[in-house]
């Protein structure tokens, strides 16, 4: 698992999907909303939707308004939205593979770091 729930913004995204791209296995984004982005916000949470398609990410799980409408945008009923830590927690526990890679990330204010410390103690 990548943690990085602390900040999020495009350029902190694009990073952290290359990380992400390098892995090997099954490769899955947890994606919560960008804060503060302005009126280009949509804009921004679609780049980063299209971006993480290119680097081979299977499934993306969207967390906040913004990152659902970017995906369902681009994906269409192959997209994930999921209203709460709890049931993202309960998606990936029931659907996890052992070959798994997980990006979380998403702005401070969208509190995955709750998700994050979940996973952890679960393992």
């Amino acid at each position: 698992m990548i943690d990085d729930t602390y900040n999020a913004n495009p350029g902190s995204f694009k990073v952290a999907l290359d990380t992400l791209k390098t892995a090997e296995n099954e490769k899955w984004l947890v994606f919560g909303d960008m804060v503060e982005l302005g009126s280009d916000s949509a804009k921004y949470h679609k780049e980063v939707v299209e971006y993480a398609l290119s680097c081979g990410v299977d499934k993306i799980i969207t967390y906040g308004k913004e990152s659902k409408t970017a995906a369902t945008s681009l994906l269409g009923k192959e997209s994930l939205h999921l209203d709460t830590i709890e049931e993202i927690f309960n998606y990936i526990v029931r659907n996890m593979s052992h070959d798994l890679s997980i990006l979380v990330k998403g702005s401070r204010a969208m509190s995955l770091d709750k998700l994050t410390k979940q996973l952890v103690e679960f393992q």
